[in-house]
This record gives structure tokens, sequence and C-alpha cells, in this order.
């Protein structure tokens, strides 16, 4: 499955991580921009693809925190779409 990930300081580094141990392509986006170095290397290390910004790609999953707004999501087409919360509640 290819998932994208939006926003990794607010827990999104660790969702991606869970994601990558199921076995899905991972697409992580800091779209803030203040990711440190070493969180963006240890995805990529992991396995993960890890952006500035979302691709103009087609997702299966996006999982973002409710406080992103779509606006981050132009041009892509976002498939589902799921909550950090809402993600967080179904590894639990």
């Amino acid at each position: 499955m290819r998932v994208l990930i939006v926003d990794l300081v607010h827990g999104g580094n660790i969702l991606a991580q869970r994601y990558l141990s199921e076995g899905d392509e991972v697409t992580c986006c800091d779209v803030y921009h203040i990711a440190s170095p070493e969180m963006k290397e240890d995805l990529r290390m992991s396995g993960a693809r890890v952006l500035d910004s979302v691709p103009p790609e087609r997702f299966d999953i996006t999982v973002m925190p409710t406080h992103c707004t779509r606006a981050f999501l132009e041009g892509a087409d976002p498939g589902e779409m799921r909550s950090f919360s809402h993600e967080v509640g179904r590894f639990i």
C-alpha cells in the first residue's frame, strides 16, 4: 500500500515506522520544515522516502494530523484520508 504521512514532528515519524513495519511503501513529508536532519535520516534508513512537500502522485492512504490543511495536498491524489489520532487508535 502507498502511504503518505504529512507532518513528521507531531508523531508522523512514529506512524511512518509502523507502516514500514507492515511492509507499506511510505512517503513522509516535512511540510512545516522543522524535522531534524537526524529524524529524516532515520526514516530514510528505515526505507521511507522523505520529502519537504507533497508530490503530485496517487496514494492509497494519506495520514495527517487534524491541524494540517488540505492545501498541503494540492496536486496529489491522497486516496483515503485518515487522521493521526485515528491511526494511533488503530495501531494500539
